[in-house]
Order: structure tokens, then C-alpha cells, then sequence
């Protein structure tokens, strides 16, 4: 049973899903729009919070 399993998995082994999150947050940061699927997109909410939340802390190890 699945019961209390968080987290999508896309039909994807964990470094596809990885690769997939990725791109899909580059895409995000750099062109600022995109067009993909509504739970691909609930999903990469979470990455794209977190790297902008570590990117406005202005230190060098930050900005790597």
C-alpha cells in the first residue's frame, strides 16, 4: 500500500526525476515562463522556492 508516501514520481527513477526537476527549474528561472503539465508544475513550486531563497542571502558560497 502507499499510504502517507509524499512526493511525486512522474513514472521516473530518482535520477530522471532529479534531471527532469532540473531543467524544469532552469527553464523557470531563465526565460520566467514555460509551459508543462499542472502537477509537474506543483512540484517544481518547492525547488524554485528554495533556490530563490538561498540566492537572496548575498554571500559568495550563495552565489556558486
Amino acid at each position: 500500500m502507499r499510504h502517507q508516501k509524499a512526493g511525486r514520481k512522474f513514472s521516473r527513477n530518482p535520477a530522471q526525476r532529479a534531471a527532469l526537476l532540473r531543467q524544469l527549474a532552469i527553464s523557470m528561472i531563465i526565460e520566467e515562463r514555460m509551459t508543462t503539465t499542472e502537477a509537474k508544475a506543483k512540484t517544481l513550486r518547492g525547488v524554485v522556492e528554495k533556490l530563490i531563497t538561498i540566492a537572496r542571502e548575498d554571500s559568495p558560497h550563495h552565489r556558486r
